[in-house]
């Protein structure tokens, strides 16, 4: 009894390090997008406001039904322990 738990136990070990693995292999071939959507705001009447990030880069973009236009760089993605952003002129690494 207990060799057929045992049997039981690793099969089903042998099952889920497959699954994961091949969860993990279709994480890891995933194209990673350069260009995302991180917010909008509609101002009504065909007008937006968005926060675009490209690469490690965010922009505060403005739009209307015929036009779009780069309002501000709001700088690097902030690292957890608070890092500032980075002003306009200045690079991430600075």
């Amino acid at each position: 009894m207990l060799d057929d738990t045992s049997n039981l136990f690793k099969s089903g070990l042998e099952t889920l390090r497959q699954t994961i693995g091949k969860r993990i292999q279709a994480l890891l071939k995933r194209r990673k997008r350069i260009i995302r959507l991180c917010e909008t705001l509609p101002l009504g009447e065909r007008r937006f406001l968005a926060v675009v990030m490209v690469e490690d880069q965010r922009f505060l973009v403005g739009g209307t039904g015929n036009s779009i236009a780069l309002l501000a760089r709001l700088g690097c993605i902030p690292e957890p322990a608070g890092s500032p952003i980075a002003l306009p002129g200045e690079t991430c690494d600075t």
